[in-house]
């Protein structure tokens, strides 16, 4: 499956299939957020992390709607620079503000037109479908490797879901610039996954599941 996806990607060429993978990505967090917002959480529970830190189901939830409405305003976004006269026109925005460098305003507008550029490989059908489903599988398989990980603690048991939705979180996570091999951050993403979907609610056990996780 890896070596068809590089193919694919090979095809397609960097510019293309990175802005793909970028609305793939956008798709699933608001997927995401939209599923922990739907039922995932007790909005009444309060989840403790250390001995400072406490966050309510309710505040989360809120958060997941706001992380919702950000993922569709990029997502329309995307859209809006696909069609050929939307780009320009916010290409020519970008070169008339009048207090940005002149510089400046050209970079922009030429970073748009890239990212637009790349954005037209959604038009190939059967390569975007290819991209989905074998990007898909991949995010199930890693979430499946998480949940079969879960057997290995005593009393843990997770579901393929919750997996997925782990997955995800430590994704969002390792985000933030962080030491090399994201030591630290995939960490704190998996303890803050397993704890707020209720998979464990001891802290050292769940930090014990993201060590050994992470080595392997």
């Amino acid at each position: 499956m890896a070596l068809k996806v590089l193919r694919l990607i090979e095809r397609l060429g960097p510019p293309l299939w990175l802005d793909g993978l970028w609305m793939l990505l956008v798709l699933v967090i608001a997927g995401a957020m939209w599923w922990v917002h739907g039922g995932g959480l007790d909005p009444g529970a309060v989840y403790r992390f250390g001995k400072q830190y406490d966050i309510n189901g309710e505040t989360l939830q809120q958060l997941a709607v706001g992380i919702t409405k950000i993922c569709l305003v990029m997502l329309a976004a995307s859209l809006f620079l696909l069609w050929g006269r939307g780009r320009r026109a916010v290409q020519m925005m970008c070169e008339k503000i009048p207090w940005a460098p002149a510089g400046l305003r050209r970079k922009v507008s030429a970073m748009i037109g890239t990212f637009a550029e790349g954005l037209s490989s959604l038009r190939d059908i059967r390569a975007s479908a290819m991209v989905f489903v074998q990007s898909l599988l991949v995010w199930i398989l890693v979430g499946w490797s998480m949940q079969i990980m879960a057997y290995g603690f005593e009393g843990m048991r997770m579901t393929l879901v919750q997996g997925t939705a782990i997955t995800v979180i430590t994704c969002i996570a390792i985000i933030i610039p962080a030491a090399p091999g994201y030591w630290g951050l995939m960490e704190l993403g998996i303890i803050f996954g397993m704890r707020i979907l209720g998979v464990e609610t001891n802290y050292g056990r769940a930090l014990g599941y993201a060590l050994v996780t992470h080595s392997l």
